[in-house]
């Protein structure tokens, strides 16, 4: 078991390799995935493989969802406001892991171009690692609030901005729990 060599266990993933890091979640201490599939067979994006084997693959997912859920495996599952947040429902998550962000588009490649991602890994770290620090991730405290407020200015006025939030956003973080 290649798990049980290390003290605490973080998987990550987007898309199929947030399939992933869902499906073995009850091997981890954190999970953070980012509009993972959650249905293989629905997904627009799929393995090749026959109907009964996607099925089964998301049966297995679920469970083993449910399964890190009941162990105490915090996860963060991170999703725009597009299709990712139906599915993400449907999952058996409690309502804190759910992190919804107020954007439409690829929510990874969205909150990369946006500046957002690096800090919220960085925070994902600090948090999973009990405080240690790789490298300077994050740059000083003033560097961090030029940044998010850069971001969060840019996002406000961006194409990926679902219209009708702005004033919300306008007054809350870029990202909002559910």
């Amino acid at each position: 078991d290649i798990v049980s060599r290390y003290r605490r266990v973080l998987f990550l993933g987007t898309s199929m390799g947030g399939f992933a890091a869902l499906s073995h979640a009850h091997l981890a201490d954190t999970v953070a995935v980012f509009g993972p599939q959650t249905d293989l067979t629905i997904s627009h994006l799929r393995p090749g493989f026959v109907s009964d084997d996607l099925e089964a693959a998301t049966v297995k997912m679920r469970t083993n969802t449910q399964r890190a859920v009941a162990a105490g495996t915090r996860i963060e599952y991170h999703v725009a406001m597009d299709d990712h947040l139906l599915y993400a429902r449907a999952l058996p998550l409690p309502r804190t892991s759910l992190v919804v962000h107020p954007l439409n588009g690829r929510i990874a490649r969205v909150l990369e171009r946006g500046g957002i991602l690096a800090p919220l890994l960085a925070q994902l770290w600090l948090s999973f690692s009990g405080g240690q620090i790789i490298g300077n991730l994050l740059g000083s405290k003033q560097q961090q609030k030029q940044a998010a407020d850069a971001t969060r200015a840019h996002l406000l006025s961006g194409p990926g901005v679902s219209q009708g939030h702005n004033s919300k956003i306008g007054r809350a973080s870029c990202r909002e729990r559910v």
